[in-house]
C-alpha cells in the first residue's frame, strides 16, 4: 500500500481547524490545477518507499482516473487537499496508495477513506489486495489484520533493494464490515471529525464575500436565518463573476429584530452603508443577524461544480443559502446500523482532474 509512512511531526503547527471533506475524483468536471498538483505533490511524498512513483502517477494515475480504470479520493481542508487514497478497478482490485500529510495523521481520516472505498468496492469485486514494503508491514501489520486483510506471499514486483514487497488481500464484505467498525470508533473518539457534519453554504455578493474572508464583515444581514443554524460550519459561495466558494466560517450566533435595531446594533460589522442597508431591508419588518466568526479563507477558491460535487447540494448554488452533507461524514450512529456510506450522493456528483 504505497505511501502510508511513519508518523512524524514536521507539520505538527499547522492550522487543523476548519471542515474536512471527501471527494472523488473522476473526468466529469473541470477541476482546479493547483489541487490537481496538490494532488500529485501528496503523491510524490512517497517517493522514498517506490523510487519512479512520479512516473507512475503522471503515466497510470491521471490516465487511469481519466479513462475509468482507477478511482481516487481527496480530502479536503481550508481548500486545500491533505489526504489521498487511488484505487485500480477490476479483477485484480488494488488499493494502490494512500498518503496523509503529516500534521493530518490521528484524526481518523485514514478510517474515512478507508471506509468510502470498502462500500465503493463491495458493490463491483469480491475482493481486493493491496502491497507493502517489509517496514511498513512491522509497524501497521496489526491495523491491516483488523481491517481484515491477510498476508498472502510475496510480490511479483519489488520496489527497493533489500526489502520484500508483500501482498495482503481480503474480501471486500469483511473489510466494509471492518472498516465501518472502525471509522465508528474513530468519530466516537474525535470529536473534530463532526466539524463538517452540520454545514451550509451562504451565497454573497463578492464584494462582502471577500470583506468576511479580510475580517472587514463579520455580520452578514438576511430577510430570514434560523438561529438553530448557531455553531454550524457555513461556506462563503461568492456569487459570479467569481463563482466560487471563498472560505468558511463558524455561524456564533443569529439575532433576529427590527431593522433599525439590527442597525443600531452592528452598524459597524455589517461592512455596508447605511442606505445600502435600508434598500435590503425595503418592505422587511424584522431581519436577521447572522454573526460569523472563526473565518478561514481559501488560497485557492473553490469553483461551485466542484464543491456541490463534493456535497449532497444544488447543482446551481442557492439563492440566499442551503444545507449540506457531505457525502463521506455521515453521523457514527448511522454507521452503527451500517447505512450504505455514499447513499446520499446523487449521480454525477464526481469531480475530474481536468
Amino acid at each position: 500500500m504505497k505511501g502510508q509512512k511513519r508518523l512524524f511531526n514536521t507539520e505538527s503547527r499547522a492550522d487543523l481547524k476548519g471542515s474536512y471533506y471527501v471527494i472523488k475524483l473522476t473526468n466529469e468536471v473541470a477541476y482546479p490545477s493547483d489541487t490537481v498538483n496538490g494532488f500529485r505533490d501528496l503523491v510524490h511524498e512517497s517517493s522514498d518507499l517506490y523510487p519512479g512513483i512520479e512516473v507512475w502517477f503522471d503515466k497510470k494515475v491521471i490516465p487511469g482516473v481519466k479513462d475509468g480504470s482507477r478511482y481516487a479520493y481527496l480530502v479536503m481542508h481550508q481548500g486545500k487537499p491533505v489526504a489521498e487514497a487511488i484505487i485500480k478497478r477490476g479483477n485484480d482490485t488494488k488499493l494502490c496508495s494512500m498518503r496523509i500529510k503529516p500534521a493530518y495523521q490521528n484524526k481518523a481520516i485514514g478510517p474515512i477513506l478507508f471506509a468510502q472505498i470498502a462500500y465503493l468496492l463491495e458493490k463491483e469485486t469480491s475482493r481486493v489486495h493491496f502491497t507493502a514494503p517489509e517496514s511498513l508491514i512491522e509497524e501497521r501489520e496489526g491495523l491491516f489484520n483488523a481491517l481484515g486483510f491477510a498476508n498472502i506471499g510475496r510480490a511479483q514486483k519489488q520496489y527497493r533493494f533489500g526489502q520484500d514487497e508483500l501482498v495482503y488481500r481480503a474480501d471486500s464484505v469483511t473489510f466494509r464490515r471492518r472498516a465501518l467498525r472502525w471509522l465508528t470508533d474513530s468519530q466516537e473518539g474525535d470529536a473534530s471529525l463532526r466539524d463538517g457534519l452540520h454545514s451550509l453554504v451562504m451565497s454573497i455578493h463578492p464584494k462582502y464575500a471577500f470583506m468576511i474572508v479580510n475580517n472587514l464583515k463579520t455580520v452578514e444581514v438576511r430577510s430570514r436565518f434560523s438561529n438553530r443554524h448557531a455553531g454550524k460550519t457555513v461556506f462563503l459561495y461568492a456569487t459570479k463573476p467569481s463563482g466560487s466558494i471563498v472560505g468558511e466560517a463558524k455561524v456564533a450566533s443569529v439575532v433576529e429584530g427590527k431593522p433599525v435595531e439590527i442597525w443600531s446594533l452592528y452598524e459597524h460589522q455589517i461592512g455596508c452603508t447605511k442606505r445600502e442597508f435600508d434598500t435590503y431591508c425595503v418592505g422587511l419588518r424584522r431581519v436577521s443577524a447572522v454573526i460569523l466568526e472563526e473565518v478561514f479563507p481559501y488560497p485557492d477558491p473553490l469553483p461551485w461544480q466542484v464543491f456541490s460535487a463534493a456535497f449532497d447540494a444544488p447543482v446551481k448554488p442557492p439563492q440566499s443559502y442551503s444545507l449540506l452533507k457531505p457525502s463521506g461524514f455521515v453521523l457514527s450512529d448511522k454507521f452503527k446500523r451500517e447505512v450504505p456510506l455514499l447513499a446520499t450522493t446523487r449521480e454525477g456528483e464526481q469531480i475530474a482532474l481536468f
